[in-house]
């Protein structure tokens, strides 16, 4: 059980005692994770709430972190725990023990890992929810705009698809002011068109991220190529127009076709994007199943998965 937002730590007849290292319990639920993940739905223990437990024990600082949690401040600040350093956030603790203490903090982080693994999440899901919670996200800076998107790259478009309608609803509008800040000659309004249309172009690629489309149709015309190729999302759901979702509505993608071609559910090429023909993204309300899928095969290319193709 949580207490107050930490793993407890060394309770005995509902007594709390000294933290006596790390966080001894983060071990212990990664051991769980790794060896009965797949039966914890079985045993009653919800996956959820046991990764939660995880990554606030790993990720926040308590005010006393001699009797729960860690000094995550430091450890995070340093990557090892030093002597005679006073914690700016004012949280306090036993200032001892400090290289048996990074041991066993890199043994806590490492649970945290491998129950990421086993109960499908990511480091990406992991440092991009941060980004956000944090405040560091910032609509109407460029660095931002792929942000919101980084998840395909953890194998969780689902979770892009949750994020960038939040992002839309929360800082564009019809209104004056009706962008996150300056337009830079159509930057902010292009990438807006491309929330809106359900893709992420990525720069020198041919790769184009399919996310979760906010109109139930649409066609691109490319004179260039003298093209047209229309988008038909299928199931569309008008109840998940608005950045907070309700559960059951139509928002995760379940299938891409490409001129009846199953494609992934990821990314799509841009030859394929106008090529002429249709592309039609179905969509439904399962966010367990839309988890479990992810991209439904190959990521995106990156460095990560072996870098780009030649394309």
């Amino acid at each position: 059980m949580l207490m107050k937002g930490y793993i407890p730590e060394c309770r005995a007849n509902t007594k709390a005692g000294y933290v006596q290292g790390g966080s001894d319990g983060m071990p212990i639920l990664g051991d769980f994770a790794v060896k009965y993940g797949s039966k914890a739905r079985e045993l009653g223990v919800p996956t959820d709430d046991l990764y939660q437990a995880l990554l606030d024990t790993a990720e926040n600082t308590p005010p006393d972190w001699y009797r729960v949690g860690r000094q995550n401040t430091a450890w995070k600040t340093f990557g090892y725990i030093p002597t005679d350093w006073v914690d700016p956030s004012g949280s306090t603790g036993l200032p001892t023990r400090e290289a048996s203490r990074a041991t066993e903090y890199a043994l806590g982080d490492f649970a945290v890992r491998q129950a990421a693994i086993s109960l499908g999440k990511s480091a990406a899901d992991i440092t991009n929810d941060h980004y956000f919670s944090k405040g560091y996200f910032q609509a109407g800076n460029e660095p931002s705009f792929e942000i919101p998107w980084v998840y395909h790259y953890a194998n969780r478009p689902d979770l892009t698809a949750l994020r960038v309608r939040e992002v839309v609803y929360n800082n564009f509008n019809t209104g004056i002011r009706g962008i996150p800040g300056n337009d830079d000659s159509g930057a902010m309004a292009s990438l807006l068109v491309f929330h809106l249309m359900g893709l992420y172009p990525i720069p020198a690629s041919t790769q184009l991220l399919i996310g979760s489309p906010f109109l139930s149709s649409f066609t691109i015309h490319n004179n260039a190529f003298g093209t047209s190729t229309k988008f038909t999302v299928r199931g569309f759901d008008p109840s998940s127009l608005t950045s907070a979702p309700p559960t059951g509505s139509g928002l995760f993608v379940k299938n891409v076709t490409v001129n009846g071609r199953v494609g992934n559910l990821c990314w799509i090429d841009f030859h394929d994007v106008v090529g002429g023909g249709e592309v039609v993204i179905e969509v439904d309300g399962d966010a367990d199943a839309a988890a479990k899928n992810g991209c439904g095969g190959p990521l995106p290319d990156s460095l990560a998965t072996g870098g780009f193709k030649g394309t």
